[in-house]
């Protein structure tokens, strides 16, 4: 994951400084860098264990919501193999 970054604030999808948690006031637009060899077939992402969406292309998401959550991206190139990154925050 490119942004949102651990421990740092962020208001209305800007970056404002470091911080001693991730905190999001507002919503964040999560973008994932993924690149295989290979191809990239899809990118997932879960908040707090549950699919949100599947990203075929251009791999960014608005992340709303409230209270402390758990983001975790998925990766799955077109051999089937994945890498994963999480990030867990405070959104406001």
């Amino acid at each position: 994951m490119s942004t949102p970054k651990q421990n740092y604030l962020y208001i209305f999808d800007r970056e404002i400084m470091r911080f001693p948690a991730t905190v999001i006031i507002g919503s964040k637009t999560v973008k994932i860098n993924a690149y295989d060899e290979s191809g990239i077939d899809r990118v997932e992402i879960y908040v707090d264990g549950v699919l949100q969406t599947t990203l075929e292309e251009n791999y960014s998401w608005v992340w709303k919501g409230f209270g402390r959550h758990n983001l975790r991206a998925i990766a799955y190139d077109n051999n089937g193999l994945n890498a994963t990154d999480s990030i867990s925050a405070y959104l406001i």
